[in-house]
């Protein structure tokens, strides 16, 4: 409701060319929300986002600050009836420099604190990495078997870090791929990938190169214990029953598998901080797991898939490449796991998707 009564409000502002990032706009929100506490309040309330659309409600004073493109907007009781423009996102800051470009001069004798959200884990990790002009060494601050030694990297054309390197966990070698975004004195943010077309579509989670180890740890220390404070343990269980053209059960494919994303997760791009469970051989599935501000519950709605995990079967994620053995949808609501009947119409070959 939220989000439709945004749409009327701000129906028929024009997108100029330019456009403000994610981070300007919640640079701009966390400005007002400290300058104007009386207006704008509660702070740190949620960034309603759509293409460079950002919005922000502020529910004791009925108050929406909006961003689109560079352009800055407020509607609110206590100025009038409608929309007023109040300038551009320059204004009011300093907006973010374009992408940052890394460079061999820039990365040559730094040591730099990875700090990254550890989904299976539920909280907030640093990895110490190294560089000379030629290659890069990593080891986890959790586990120090959990390490890259000297390995090769390369600068794109694009100024994007990329390394190959042996994985642990697929046990295997993966190419990453890591995006400068914003430099600040205390980091630069990242967008890190092992499939550098995402950079055109989509949505980065929040991971930095940290310069001082202390900041870092200052920040993983105050993160975990917000996660700590507000998370809860949450099992997803259920059953699949697969049948055949008649009806009837059989066994469920060895390579079965079901994701589940609630609608939270969704809006943020955080595919893999939902449940991702193996199907048994007679359908069942079952996980529990710490989740953060939990959205795994009544009142939210879900994507939901039963997947055929062949293409990369060390890592069970379902990237919409993989067959569907069904794919209920990605407005599903809650429990709908808990009894699902696949047929073989339901089958989805997305090799050609």
């Amino acid at each position: 409701m939220k989000k439709v009564l945004i749409a009327l409000l701000f129906w028929g502002l024009t997108l100029q060319a330019s456009a403000a990032t994610l981070n300007d706009a919640n640079k701009l929100f966390t400005w007002a929300e400290e300058t104007y506490p009386a207006i704008f309040s509660p702070a740190g309330t949620e960034t309603i986002e759509a293409d460079n659309f950002f919005c922000r409600f502020y529910s004791d004073t009925g108050t929406y600050y909006a961003t689109l493109g560079n352009d800055v907007y407020i509607f609110s009781p206590m100025f009038g009836d409608s929309v007023i423009t109040l300038g551009k996102t320059s204004d009011f800051i300093q907006p973010t420099e374009p992408n940052f470009k890394f460079t061999k001069d820039w990365l040559n004798g730094k040591t730099l604190y990875n700090v990254y959200f550890e989904d299976d884990d539920n909280k907030w990790e640093i990895a110490t990495f190294t560089f000379t002009d030629t290659s890069l060494s990593a080891v986890s601050d959790n586990d120090e078997n959990d390490r890259i030694d000297n390995a090769p990297y390369a600068i794109t054309n694009e100024g994007y870090l990329s390394f190959t390197a042996y994985d642990e966990n697929e046990g295997k070698e993966e190419t990453d791929y890591i995006k400068g975004l914003e430099l600040t004195n205390d980091y630069l943010s990242l967008f890190w990938t092992d499939e550098i077309e995402d950079f055109s579509g989509s949505t980065p989670n929040d991971e930095y190169f940290y310069f001082d180890l202390q900041t870092a740890q200052n920040f993983v220390t105050t993160k975990n214990a917000d996660i700590a404070a507000n998370s809860e343990m949450v099992t997803i269980e259920g059953k699949v029953t697969f049948v055949d053209s008649d009806g009837n059960p059989i066994a469920a494919p060895s390579d079965a598998a079901i994701r589940i994303t609630s609608d939270n997760d969704q809006a943020k791009d955080h595919w893999g901080r939902g449940f991702t469970i193996s199907v048994n051989s007679d359908g069942t599935f079952s996980k529990t797991k710490s989740m953060y501000e939990n959205s795994y519950k009544e009142g939210h709605t879900f994507s939901i898939a039963i997947f055929k995990n062949h293409i990369d079967v060390d890592e069970l994620n379902w990237d919409s490449n993989e067959d569907a053995y069904k794919h209920l949808g990605n407005n599903v609501s809650y429990g709908a796991w808990k009894e699902i009947i696949v047929s073989p119409q339901d089958f989805q070959d997305r090799s050609t998707q």
